[in-house]
């Protein structure tokens, strides 16, 4: 499992949370992708600390299929997630319902996949959200940030490249 999570500096720890539902499985991540993203990060000497979709913990685990380090607490405490958010360097996430704390915090985040086979752009930019599509909430600091692609490797590289390399 690696290091625990309050030993590591922030300046290290990079988390990923992951979307893995049977309700609009559409909206889900790709998982290959996002575990070639956890391998690219690992090489550029961060510690990646794996969020897996508390759903997904106790139904089919299919986070266990890659060997990263996943701290399940942050799964089920959202107290315990928040924490772990804020802590962290950036905070990589698909749109998920857990993750969305992060529009409303100091946390660092990159918040992809807003727009999706279930709901439009519009639909989520002007019905959910009141965003412009393209845009961050007007509230967002300078290290929060939505990305309105999808969270395939080339777009999470993209987003690491332009936030933290």
């Amino acid at each position: 499992m690696g290091s625990h999570p309050s030993q590591l500096t922030s300046t290290e720890v990079v988390t990923l949370t992951l979307r893995t539902s049977k309700y609009w499985p559409d909206r889900n991540i790709n998982l290959d992708e996002w575990f070639k993203f956890h391998n690219f990060l690992v090489e550029k000497g961060h510690k990646v600390v794996v969020i897996p979709d508390y759903e997904d913990i106790f139904d089919k685990s299919v986070y266990k299929k890659y060997n990263w380090s996943v701290f399940l607490p942050a799964s089920i405490d959202q107290r315990i997630r928040l924490a772990l958010y804020e802590q962290a360097l950036m905070n990589f996430m698909p749109s998920v319902g857990a993750a969305a704390m992060v529009l409303y915090s100091n946390a660092p985040y990159v918040y992809l996949d807003l727009a999706s086979k279930v709901w439009s752009a519009e639909h989520v930019s002007e019905k959910q959200l009141s965003i412009p599509i393209g845009a961050s909430p007007p509230w967002a600091g300078e290290n929060q940030n939505m990305i309105w692609e999808e969270s395939n490797f080339a777009n999470l590289v993209n987003a690491y490249d332009q936030y933290i390399g």
